[in-house]
């Protein structure tokens, strides 16, 4: 597995990251990790190294500026966002993003990297029933483009995290409150996705900060088997289950 779903995995399970073999401080894992998508040459990688982010996504540039990019992310898990999936990463980058499903087959998938592709809520029934079936490890799903999220985003949502078991990513254009966090995890995202170009690092330190707040998939699983519900008395004519015979009423039988 790659650096990505390492975190991913890590972040499923709600543990912590030993930094190094000698040294005692412990990196804590959100439980919803925060990745970015920046360009190669923008300011946003810079912000985003500062802020702590789990990875990074970079539009491709120049070969200068994609050398500039990894060396500004060498401690960070990153990889390329693009339109059509490469067959060869650059040096360092640990996964790649794409969207055409005119990617070919070779590019994706194998032990090598981690592959995630753009999904599109809109998709027909028919190819969301497929989706699952592709050699991938993850989806993204962008709701970048509708503004403040809405019962509408989760049910757009909805449509692709009920058809996968694959870790998914959501790409939203502004960073969640903590009520809005706390209802895109219970929906299956994995990892949120902000653009980092327009952002500052103490934009991005803060949302990072709302998602280690969040309660861990096994405290969520906990809280909700612990939760009872109230006794209440069945009105007279409500449904009520029909009584067990006694053994009584077999014996007047005979």
């Amino acid at each position: 597995m790659g650096k990505l779903t390492d975190k991913l995995e890590q972040a499923a399970r709600g543990g912590a990251q030993p930094m190094g073999f000698a040294a005692p401080r412990v990196e804590k894992t959100p439980a919803m990790l925060l990745l970015v998508k920046a360009s190669a040459g923008g300011p946003g990688l810079k912000a985003a190294v500062e802020a702590g982010v789990d990875g990074a996504m970079v539009a491709p540039g120049s070969k200068r500026n994609m050398q500039s990019a990894a060396k500004a992310l060498s401690g960070v898990p990153w990889g390329l966002w693009v339109d059509v999936a490469q067959a060869e990463l650059p040096d360092g980058a640990d996964f790649q993003v794409f969207a055409s499903d005119a990617s070919p087959v070779a590019a994706i998938g194998g032990e090598e990297q981690t592959s995630v592709m753009q999904a599109s809520p809109d998709m027909d029934d028919e190819t969301l029933r497929v989706i699952d079936d592709l050699p991938v490890d993850a989806f993204v799903v962008s709701l970048a483009g509708e503004g403040p999220l809405t019962v509408r985003s989760l049910l757009l949502l909805g449509r692709v995290s009920g058809v996968t078991s694959k870790w998914l990513l959501l790409h939203v254009s502004e960073a969640p409150t903590a009520h809005e966090a706390e209802q895109l995890h219970a929906a299956g995202v994995s990892a949120l996705v902000l653009d980092a170009d327009d952002a500052s690092a103490d934009d991005l330190r803060q949302a990072r900060q709302t998602l280690l707040n969040l309660p861990s998939a096994a405290k969520r699983s906990k809280e909700r088997r612990a939760a009872t519900l109230p006794s209440v008395g069945l009105p007279d004519g409500g449904s009520r289950r029909r009584p067990e015979p006694d053994d009584d009423d077999y014996e007047d039988d005979e």
